[in-house]
């Protein structure tokens, strides 16, 4: 945080603070700093999250339930893998963000993401939702996240994520995402539990 920003909360020209990409740890201690010399502290963070990148319920979630701290999600639909329109068998379309930006293959474009898309595509259909929906609802039913940042190339791509807003996910339908994230990343021991 520089000073000047400072200048600006206190001024109240800007309300709320947040940071993006932080551990938890580094949360932790920019929160601690604030308080002891009475600064602003971050109300917010950005972080990716979606049925497909959920680590940061391990730590991160926890932490920001319990400090008050809100949670803005990028990339709830796993850069457009989680709308089930990609083909594993074929190379990324180039007007994808697959196909323009090598971070995001390397991210998402593998074999057991593609597994478990369709598998949740399939429960999505069971359901009479399609998969964006599903995905974007499943984000949104946690009670921690604020919100989530959505990108769409179409009015129609804006009105079918605004339908998730209306979706609540049964319990059922929230197991079977954790049963397949768990087939995506087995438990582990994990020295925080």
């Amino acid at each position: 945080m520089c000073i000047g920003f400072l200048f600006y909360v206190y001024r109240g020209k800007v309300r709320y603070i947040a940071c993006s990409n932080y551990y938890v740890w580094q949360l932790v201690k920019a929160q601690a700093i604030s308080e002891r010399y009475n600064l602003a502290r971050f109300d917010c963070i950005q972080s990716p999250y979606n049925l497909l990148t959920r680590d940061i319920e391990v730590e991160l979630l926890p932490c920001c339930a319990s400090e008050g701290i809100g949670v803005t999600v990028y990339h709830p639909l796993a850069a457009g893998l989680l709308t089930g329109k990609h083909d594993p068998s074929k190379s990324p379309a180039p007007n994808t963000r697959f196909g323009m930006n090598k971070g995001y293959y390397e991210r998402y474009w593998s074999p057991i993401n593609f597994k478990a898309v369709d598998q949740l595509k399939r429960i999505a259909d069971a359901h009479g939702h399609n998969l964006a929906q599903f995905s974007i609802a499943w984000i949104l039913n946690n009670p921690v996240i604020s919100s989530a940042i959505v990108g769409a190339t179409s009015t129609k791509q804006v009105e079918e994520n605004i339908g998730a807003t209306e979706l609540k996910l049964t319990v059922d339908e929230k197991k079977v995402c954790d049963d397949i994230w768990l087939e995506l990343r087995p438990p582990r021991y994990f020295y925080g539990r």
